[in-house]
């Protein structure tokens, strides 16, 4: 396990960058025209559909 202020910042960008995926999946599925279009474009991105269920 890391230590350190190196640690304390990956941990930090690993948070931001949960809800940035998390939005990002909520968008395509928001403007996708249907399940399978989503999980092209969900592919596309390298997202999966779990990650737009995450709390925001």
């Amino acid at each position: 396990m890391e230590r350190g202020w190196l640690a304390g910042v990956r941990a930090e960008e690993k948070v931001h960058r949960d809800v940035q995926e998390s939005k990002a999946a909520r968008t395509v599925a928001g403007h996708s025209t249907d399940a399978i279009e989503c999980a092209e474009l969900l592919e596309m991105l390298g997202l999966q559909p779990e990650q737009g269920k995450n709390l925001v």
